[in-house]
């Protein structure tokens, strides 16, 4: 399922994580900078504004993250994070619709609760995901922000993550 194009450990060593940071959870940050720590692997954070704890912890820790911050608008950060998918075996991100798009590269996703997305579930997300905005449309359903991270969506992101890794990992070696 990882990029099966790829033929040497030169070109593998190269990717990351991409990270759809504009809205992204404090606690997932700070399991990805726990992970870029302990397994030497680059995490890109893509927002529209400056992530000040992403430069802290580089500089600090020098850990393999950045922050690329691109120009406020609609889909802007998800537009780099598709252009640049290449770069990445790996998406966090809880936008549907940049999860069909960098699965259709050949992109693993994850979501901030550690849901894995991919080829043979993502139709169905993006289905249910037209749903409720039509139902909001219609006044049908009041959204009331996103639902609050607990502890038990922390952990299967983190177990989610660390499988997904590992098996690159192991993939690379």
């Amino acid at each position: 399922m990882f990029k099966e194009k790829l033929t040497s450990i030169n070109e593998i060593s190269l990717l990351s994580i991409g990270v759809d940071a504009d809205s992204i959870h404090s606690r997932i940050k700070e399991i990805l900078f726990k992970t870029s720590e302990s397994k030497g692997i680059k995490i890109v954070f893509v927002s529209d504004r400056p992530l000040k704890d992403v430069q802290s912890v580089r500089d600090k820790y020098k850990l393999k993250v950045s922050n690329v911050v691109v120009k406020t608008g609609e889909n802007s950060a998800d537009n780099w994070i598709y252009e640049h998918s290449d770069e990445f075996f790996l998406v966090v991100t809880h936008d549907i619709p940049l999860s069909e798009r960098v699965i259709e590269k050949g992109v693993l996703v994850i979501d901030e609760r550690g849901n894995k997305l991919n080829k043979d579930n993502i139709r169905e997300a993006l289905s249910i995901r037209n749903v409720m905005s039509t139902m909001r449309d219609y006044n049908l359903y009041e959204k009331k922000g996103r639902n609050p991270m607990r502890d038990k969506d922390v952990k299967k992101f983190s177990d989610s993550l660390n499988e997904i890794v590992t098996k690159y990992l192991n993939q690379t070696n």
